[in-house]
């Protein structure tokens, strides 16, 4: 008989601290999130953008567009995938905004003439130093101005919304 309870109930104690101490890499469900987790999560200085967006942006999530150069047919594609993800939030809508950050001194009229309630942030080019040759094209920004979350160019819209559902149920701020 204690034999029988070592089984049941010390065995599964022996087996999670092998798994920590030798696989600690090791996660039993594979990936739950679809984009890739920023660590370490930098802080957005948006007060340096602008009045404007420091102000539609307080104390809400941000799904921020970072475009160091005019955007073509991809980022309109992106812009309007996003659009639509943000208006399936339904009740949680309004505790996400939009942000398109541009180099300054881009052309946006056409994106302005897209969508009138996406807030477009001009930023110096060294802001855009950061990314690199191949930079995210979305970032999720938590309502503390970092970024937690950015996608790539195969970004599919299901996996941001659920991404963004997940962050907004558990998150306890914005």
């Amino acid at each position: 008989m204690l034999i029988g309870l070592f089984a049941v109930f010390g065995v599964p104690i022996l087996i999670a601290y092998a798994l920590n101490v030798w696989w600690p890499h090791w996660s039993p469900f594979g990936r739950v999130n679809h984009g890739e987790i920023v660590e370490p999560a930098w802080k957005v200085e948006l007060a340096a953008m602008g009045h404007d967006a420091t102000h539609r942006a307080a104390g809400r999530w941000v799904l921020l567009h970072p475009a160091a150069s005019e955007c073509g047919d991809a980022c309109e594609t992106l812009l309007d995938l996003t659009k639509r993800v943000h208006v399936s939030l339904g009740k949680d809508h309004d505790r996400v905004v939009r942000m398109f950050v541009h180099r300054a001194g881009l052309p946006v009229d056409r994106v302005r003439s897209m969508d009138a309630g996406l807030i477009l942030v001009p930023a110096p080019a060294a802001w855009f130093d950061r990314f690199g040759g191949d930079g995210p094209v979305l970032l999720v920004v938590d309502p503390q101005h970092r970024a937690v979350l950015q996608y790539r160019a195969d970004l599919q819209g299901k996996g941001l919304a659920r991404d963004l559902a997940r962050v907004l149920k558990i998150s306890k701020i914005g």
